[in-house]
């Protein structure tokens, strides 16, 4: 059973320190074998991180909605991710900065904050946008009982102008203080060939020297340098143009 000293002390042995910037992807539904309400989960989580990284921190959670992907309005002050609880509680605090995608929201607290949700770009992945942003900061991922998979794969893939995925406009309205507005949005997709289905085993496997893993009972995270992360994708791309799918 997972006690609250458990996971302060998983938190503290984390490879990560005072300023750091990091993107926290998590699934806490799997954490059910705890001697505490499930519902404190995200508020001491969040407790321990912002402790961890300190008040010259930033963490950034990923508030998904994909709502143009599904033809709905996008209303930045009241949505809910399908991110977990966690992005969810992150994305409700007072402190929080929210990056206005109507795809691939994210909500941010910390140093970096106003700099990483300012003025949305069109295009998700592209030159400035929130993935290149926390990029070009040497960010860091830090995923709570989830493998080192992250949305910003499809960053890099773009990056390294993959031909199995493509640019594609969504068109849909945002809620503004004046009213809807119709804008569009671009995110880079995949082809919908069952050979170019995303596989990320090999990807995995190269990361493994890269990641600094703190395990206690059920309990795991995984932290890798942003930088660690782009540079596997990108040399083993050069090796092969289907390292991050089933193609072989």
């Amino acid at each position: 059973m997972l006690k609250k000293k458990d996971l302060k002390e998983a938190i503290s042995k984390l490879s990560l320190k005072k300023g750091d910037i990091i993107f926290c992807h998590s699934d806490l539904s799997t954490l059910k074998d705890i001697d505490f309400k499930h519902s404190l989960l995200p508020p001491l989580i969040y407790k321990l991180l912002i402790k961890k990284i300190g008040v010259h921190g930033t963490l950034v959670v990923p508030t998904f909605t994909y709502s143009f992907c599904n033809k709905k309005i996008y209303d930045p002050k009241n949505f809910k991710s399908f991110c977990g609880s966690f992005s969810n509680y992150v994305k409700d605090l007072k402190e929080s900065r929210i990056y206005k995608d109507p795809n691939v929201s994210v909500a941010i607290v910390g140093k970096y904050k106003n700099e990483l949700s300012k003025s949305p770009t069109t295009n998700a992945y592209e030159n400035n946008s929130f993935f290149d942003r926390f990029y070009k900061l040497r960010g860091k991922i830090c995923n709570i009982n989830l493998d080192v998979t992250s949305t910003f794969i499809h960053y890099f893939e773009r990056k390294n102008s993959v031909k199995y995925r493509f640019d594609k406009t969504f068109y849909g309205q945002i809620k503004t203080k004046n009213g809807l507005k119709k804008i569009k949005s671009i995110i880079f997709v995949r082809y919908l060939k069952q050979e170019y289905k995303q596989n990320l085993k090999r990807f995995i496997k190269k990361t493994k020297k890269f990641t600094k893993s703190v395990k206690k009972k059920k309990l795991i995270i995984n932290v890798i340098d942003i930088k660690n992360y782009g540079e596997i994708i990108k040399n083993n791309l050069r090796l092969s143009k289907y390292f991050l799918i089933n193609k072989k």
